[in-house]
């Protein structure tokens, strides 16, 4: 289930239950947050998805899901990774392979102490977009250190292969910080800066430049009052 349970015009933070099995309901949950519809209108300059939903069984993911649901699911975890906004991530809890999905769509991932992800048996590993993401972001020899063994991932485990960016005792005070150093910050600017990283991982220099100079010039024409 997902609720939001506090939107400003800071912030919306959104507490997301990952301890269910595939299903339409909650690909458009998930997707109404992508699209902004949970967000009061528009998304505020930053969105915390709080993951927290209980033991989930680490052979429970997707579950008997239809393969339209899955392509539905991965449209819907691609939304919110493109979001206007800064998105953080908490993991908080023993949860499954959903928790680890939605988490690694985050610009910035932090881990309550104690928490983890029950991941499914040597070889058992649910083929979707979570490995792609996994290893762009923590590289391969994670991926294989994390996903291929399976069993249960805490949260130091998490962080030494940078899937967590940091174990918190206080996410609650960080994500205050956080909200106060994106004071005014317009998420389409955002949005831009995080495929231009994006972008980075495969795109040679060359291909890039064109983007990279036409965001430079908008910033530029923007500074000097004649357009955004």
């Amino acid at each position: 289930m997902v609720v939001v349970s506090e939107a400003s015009a800071a912030t919306t933070r959104i507490r997301v239950d990952p301890s269910r099995t595939l299903s339409a309901t909650m690909v458009d949950e998930v997707t109404m947050v992508g699209e902004g519809g949970a967000l009061g209108g528009g998304p505020a300059p930053v969105v915390v998805l709080w993951l927290a939903g209980g033991h989930a069984a680490a052979d429970a993911w997707p579950g008997p899901a239809a393969a339209s649901t899955i392509e539905a699911w991965e449209h819907a975890l691609r939304r919110i990774e493109r979001l206007p906004a800064i998105t953080v991530g908490v993991l908080d809890g023993r949860c499954g392979a959903a928790a680890l999905e939605l988490l690694l769509t985050a610009d910035y991932r932090m881990a309550t102490r104690g928490a983890s992800v029950s991941l499914p048996a040597p070889g058992e590993a649910w083929p979707g977009m979570l490995l792609h993401r996994f290893v762009q972001q923590c590289g391969l020899i994670a991926a294989r250190r994390v996903i291929l063994l399976g069993g249960d991932a805490d949260a130091e485990a998490l962080t030494a292969c940078d899937a967590v960016d940091r174990v918190s005792q206080d996410p609650a005070g960080e994500i205050d910080a956080i909200v106060a150093r994106a004071a005014g910050v317009d998420g389409r600017d955002v949005a831009l800066r995080r495929q231009l990283l994006f972008d980075a991982v495969t795109v040679d220099f060359e291909e890039a430049l064109g983007t990279h100079l036409a965001a430079c010039d908008r910033v530029l024409r923007r500074a000097a009052g004649t357009g955004r």
